[in-house]
């Protein structure tokens, strides 16, 4: 895929998007785009056989929607991200009782690496119970 900077922005062109029919979940989904993006070989259905999201069931006492996300409860996302061949780097925002230290300070790292990912061609994945993919950064 190719990036195409600007002086105002820059994105990655060929991102297409997908859906649950298409995909087990957002999750695996996301990733899976990424990696097909670098060309490497593991698809979705790995993905969700290597964490054995393929094999859960997901039930709640109150019928929770949640229930059945590869990120709530039993976290089935954590082997896949082990085979993937690249390293990766997490950045995770702490809850409304955990008072951010240096808010200003996370958010410049978060920009920087979303930044510095699109410049060298690679999709960024976002989200936790539900996956996306940035493709763009702008000012």
């Amino acid at each position: 895929m190719e990036v195409n900077p600007t002086a105002e922005r820059a994105w990655i062109d060929s991102v297409g998007g997908f859906s649950s029919a298409e995909q087990a979940s957002s999750i695996h989904g996301a990733q899976a785009r990424i990696l097909e993006m670098i060309e490497h070989p593991l698809t979705c259905d790995d993905l969700v056989y290597i964490d054995g999201f393929a094999f859960r069931t997901g039930a709640h006492d109150q019928m929770c929607p949640s229930a059945a996300l590869p990120c709530c409860a039993y976290m089935a996302f954590d082997w896949s991200l082990d085979s993937r061949p690249c390293r990766i780097r997490s950045f995770l925002a702490l809850s409304d009782t955990e008072p951010m230290q240096d808010e200003e300070a996370f958010r410049e790292q978060v920009y920087t690496a979303v930044k510095d990912s699109i410049d060298r061609g690679v999709l960024v994945h976002y989200g936790a119970e539900e996956g996306g993919l940035i493709s763009d950064y702008a000012e």
